[in-house]
């Protein structure tokens, strides 16, 4: 029995279709971005302690928006969702202070966490800190040492400040492999005693230890004089592992499935909204994990101004107000193993795809008896500590209402005859069911559904498509916790890279290469003390060179059909951009500083862009870049910071030297020297506290505009050597089979080329002159017909 909570349960809004993810971390992520997990490559498998991948950076989560409203944050208990940097940790992400795991699950003892991985190989270490410090002293029972942080930021908070408190129990997780149920060692009352089943008497003592846990908690409350000021929420964050990997003899019937499945079991979970002025109720509206954000949001008088999947429901359950979801998307799991999606919509669900190897069934029924009757069930509500507690505050429970309230909570299956041959979906047929009169899932309805299965199955695959793909987990063999004591913490240092991108510098123009010709000393010594690519290749011009560099893809390779106006002219390959095209790095394209800012980076460039800058989407602000100073086409005066063009109309000239969004007309300057300043400032005024990425795209030594080439400053000019001649040497008839493999790998490249059409000729509505003498945007709307 759980006492305490259903308590709290029975004076509650009892959230009778309440979704979450079928497993931890897609949970987790869902809860604290209000986002489904596949839009963020956090959905399918949980994360390994030891893989490098978190919720991006680029993601605000639910305590820093709660910190905008005055709240002080707190987190204790399991976090999950990105360790391997010290910017995934939940004190770089809006939590005040974190108390607890950082990884899935650990022994409720020891607080150590093994992994085992495929290749034999196997780490441990422990994984329990305070605030980033591992707490290496702890002995107590987890479940009692969360309870009794969570009961200390009552006590201490200030109330001058509201308060979110996360409380996030391991219980009732298993622990290590080997250990799998920990209840405490400490016996407990006889409640349990009844449990035929040995294990599923284990599981039980947990979950009786877990509702103490909550009892203590709302009695803190009590005793600061918060809890009439203090809104609870209970949630779990997956069905029980009935069977199967990390099992606890949990049980979901009457609903099929267990944990890590798509299925009413795996997500179709407990969960209630306490708070005085609620009525109590069943509520029976369509709710999902992603709604806490916002709903919790509008409980406190906030708003969430980023575009999500989460619905505010809060006018709905405290107002009985018409319920505003209408579908939810269930699971998304595209891996080696397994391939298949679930969605809902009113009362329908569809599970396409292949479940084979899942757990399919319905488990637990052989978990359910009894060796002696059980405690009286009113008697043993009345005992508890929320009993006590709103009892003092002339709350008492009434039997009829307890009973009516329990009884209105219990899933019914209107027809509790399951069909023989129930639905396992595959690749070419799904599964469709009612899930309102038939909650089981057990009656399928996909070949007498069509129009339903259609419209379920359209939307589906509309939101299938959205998917941010994720990678296969990696680990990482510097994550092992022998390299910290035995401990899991971060493991990767962010490095703040400085990239200098140089313009047009030739093989044998650096020192470090073997001529005195011209001397480089500090880039020599950074070679010397540096790693020296004695076979990197870039591409022959500009624009390709550049859009590669921030793909990670070959020039002729990108993908110009991602946006509409790279379907009509060349995209990224060929000749290099002039300012007066509209083609760029389709939008599509995820580039170098968006993936770093997916890391908490601070990204800036310096300098050059020539990758699209006829509409402001193009431009680096809005590509992922923080900050940019430079200029935006493909050269530039090295003084006058203009940039001239020959059109058919006769030469064109306008100011190309811009502040993010705005012409920099008061800079004065040689142009190296005025980039070098810049990154110099960005580095000084930098919070160290966050990575650093700058990007120093300098000019030089390209040339600039026609009639003024090569623009060295006057004082550096120095005398010109002459130089060897090369020998040129054919290497065709020497080297024959060679030079046949090689024309058959270019063959092969250029098959993939995307096909460029003729360059487009200088568009009027780039002229300068139509915009203050600057080289600035020129299209500000996708309808606009380009002459």
């Amino acid at each position: 029995m759980t006492p305490n909570l259903d308590v709290l349960a029975s004076r509650s809004v009892v959230l009778q279709q309440y979704y979450s993810e079928a497993i931890c971390t897609p949970a987790r992520t869902a809860l604290l971005t209000g986002k489904y997990p596949m839009r963020l490559g956090m959905h399918g498998m949980p994360l390994s302690n030891a893989e490098d991948r978190g919720i991006p950076m680029s993601e605000r989560l639910l305590p820093s928006f709660l910190k905008e409203r005055g709240y002080k944050t707190h987190l204790v208990g399991k976090w999950h969702v990105g360790m391997s940097r010290k910017q995934f940790l939940p004190t770089r992400r809006g939590y005040d202070s974190h108390y607890g795991i950082l990884g899935g699950s650990v022994d409720y003892y020891t607080h150590n966490h093994i992994e085992l991985y495929g290749d034999g190989r196997k780490f441990y270490g422990t994984d329990l800190t305070f605030n980033d410090i591992p707490q290496d002293d702890e002995d107590r029972y987890i479940v009692d040492a969360l309870t009794e942080r969570a009961m200390e930021i009552i006590q201490n908070h200030n109330d001058s400040s509201p308060m979110f408190l996360h409380l996030a129990h391991n219980v009732p997780h298993a622990g290590n492999d080997g250990g799998l149920l920990q209840p405490p060692k400490v016996p407990l009352s006889k409640r349990n005693q009844h449990i035929a089943h040995s294990d599923r008497r284990l599981y039980a003592e947990m979950v009786t230890h877990l509702d103490l846990s909550i009892g203590r908690v709302v009695k803190a409350l009590a005793d600061k004089g918060m809890l009439q000021n203090t809104i609870i929420i209970f949630v779990s964050d997956n069905g029980a592992p009935t069977v199967g990997m990390f099992n606890n003899w949990g049980v979901n019937l009457p609903f099929r499935g267990k944990k890590q499945t798509p299925w009413e079991g795996g997500v179709r979970v407990p969960a209630f909204i306490w708070h005085p002025s609620l009525r109590p109720k069943v509520w029976d509206g369509l709710m999902h994990v992603t709604d806490w954000l916002p709903t919790l949001m509008g409980a406190v008088g906030g708003e969430v101004n980023v575009q999500i999947d989460g619905v505010n429901q809060w006018d709905s359950i405290s107002q009985d107000a018409k319920p505003k979801r209408k579908e939810v998307l269930i699971a998304i799991e595209e891996s080696d193993a397994y391939v298949y999606a679930a969605f809902r919509a009113g009362d329908y669900k569809i599970v396409v795809g292949n479940v084979t190897g899942l757990s399919n069934g319905y488990y637990g029924a052989d978990f359910m008896t009894y060796r002696s009757s059980p405690p009286d069930y009113f008697a043993t509500l009345k005992s508890s500590q929320v009993a006590k507690v709103f009892e003092s505050l002339n709350m008492k429970l009434d039997y009829d209402e307890v009973l009516a309230m329990r009884e209105a909570s219990i899933i019914k299956q209107i027809d509790p005859v399951r069909d023989l041959t129930s639905c396992d979906p595959r690749p070419e047929r799904g599964c469709l069911y009612n899930v309102k009169l038939d909650p089981s899932e057990s009656h399928d309805l996909w070949s007498s559904g069509t129009k339903i299965t259609d419209k379920l199955w359209s939307r589906l695959r509309s939101l299938w498509s959205m998917q941010l793909k994720r990678g296969p987990a990696i680990v990482d063999p510097r994550a092992d916790p022998v390299n910290f004591g035995y401990r899991w913490l971060p493991w990767l240092n962010d490095s703040s890279p400085v990239m200098t991108l140089n313009d047009n510098n030739g093989w044998d123009d650096v020192s470090f290469h073997g001529s005195d010709q011209i001397l480089t000393p500090n880039i020599d010594l950074l070679a010397y003390t540096g790693v020296a690519l004695e076979r990197y290749y870039s591409h022959c011009i500009c624009t390709p060179s550049r859009a590669s560099l921030l793909t990670g893809k070959f020039a002729h390779v990108i993908d110009s059909t991602a946006i509409r106006f790279c379907t009509l002219f060349p995209c990224m390959q060929g000749y290099p951009l002039t300012n007066a095209e509209d083609r760029a790095l389709p939008l599509g394209e995820k580039i170098l500083p968006q993936y770093l800012k997916d890391l908490g980076y601070a990204t800036h460039l310096v300098g050059k862009w020539h990758v699209g800058q006829a509409r402001a989407e193009h431009l680096p602000t809005f590509r992922g870049f923080d900050t940019h100073f430079g200029h935006r086409g493909g050269y530039i005066d090295y003084y006058e910071y203009t940039l001239l063009e020959n059109w058919d109309e006769g030469d064109v000239s306008g100011f190309d030297l811009f502040r993010n969004m705005t012409a920099a007309w008061g800079v004065e300057g040689y142009i190296t020297d005025v980039y070098n300043e810049e990154a110099k400032s960005i580095i000084k005024a930098h919070d160290v506290s966050t990575p650093l990425f700058v990007m120093v795209a300098h000019n030089a030594p390209h040339s600039a505009n026609e009639g003024a080439y090569m623009q060295a400053p006057s004082d550096e000019i120095n005398g010109v050597y002459l130089t060897s001649k090369c020998e040129i040497v054919n290497l065709m008839e020497t080297h024959s089979d060679v030079a046949k493999e090689l024309h058959t790998d270019l063959e092969r490249e250029i098959a993939r080329t995307i096909p460029r059409t003729i360059l487009h000729e200088s568009n009027l509505k780039a002229m300068p002159k139509l915009h203050n003498y600057t080289w600035d945007i020129w299209k500000t709307s996708d309808k606009e017909v380009i002459e």
